[in-house]
């Protein structure tokens, strides 16, 4: 007679939740106009467009830095993703990695262990928050022209999260997920 294993003893099995590179921007391009618009035109109603732009005149320095704050943001826009593993998913840091796409020229954090789904779609919108909305919002408010821009550029940057946000939608908050190791989504365990 054989023997059944116990729960403990067998291995989940796993589905993808994934989508691929190439949709995800096509994606992302449809919906950018639509974000920027939805960031831009309060600001340009409340402060004109002078209060959006006017920053971009009378010195140089501010056209130069444009560039390394933005390559420096999208590392920091990974760094926030793996905070959220460490803070929300009670990650370590070994259980992170980041690292560098050669193909599509993109920094990416990587979490190499399971985590409760409800803490992996935080870690997805931690950046399009605290690096987008937030710092558009308060642009829009006070009439900071270059932090509502640059709040709209890390929206529009986040919208690939969005959408892995958007394929969890209805998955239950302590299901397990796991980093897909080669494609831009998770891995759903089912025990």
């Amino acid at each position: 007679m054989t023997q059944q294993p116990s729960l403990l003893e067998t291995k989940p099995t796993r589905y993808s939740l994934t989508i691929s590179m190439e949709k995800a921007n096509a994606n992302a391009l449809l919906i950018a106009p639509i974000v920027a618009a939805i960031l831009i035109v309060p600001h340009v109603l409340l402060w004109g467009v002078d209060g959006l732009l006017g920053w971009l005149t009378g010195s140089l320095l501010p056209t130069i830095l444009i560039v390394p704050v933005l390559i420096a943001s999208i590392y920091l826009h990974e760094i926030l993703h793996g905070l959220g593993f460490i803070l929300f998913g009670q990650m370590r840091i070994g259980d992170i990695s980041l690292g560098f796409n050669r193909k599509t020229l993109s920094p990416y954090i990587h979490c190499t262990e399971p985590v409760a789904a409800s803490a992996y779609k935080v870690s997805l919108v931690m950046p399009g928050l605290l690096l987008g909305v937030m710092p558009a919002v308060i642009g829009i408010v006070v009439g900071i022209g270059w932090l509502t821009l640059y709040g709209m550029l890390m929206s529009v940057a986040a919208l690939g999260d969005a959408q892995i946000a958007w394929l969890m939608r209805s998955l239950p908050g302590r299901t397990r997920v796991v980093d897909h190791p080669e494609e831009v989504g998770c891995e759903v365990l089912v025990a």
